[in-house]
């Protein structure tokens, strides 16, 4: 989505296209998997 958004494409609409939802992926945004997450994964 950053990448997107640094070529100027709205993340309101990257998602709308790629179907998910907004709320989900703020909230990801805010609460990223930490390193230590994905070792223990």
């Amino acid at each position: 989505m950053s990448e997107l958004a640094a070529d100027g494409i709205p993340v309101a609409v990257s998602l709308r296209v790629l179907k998910l939802s907004r709320q989900p992926y703020y909230r990801w945004l805010k609460d990223q998997v930490t390193k230590a997450e994905l070792v223990e994964a």
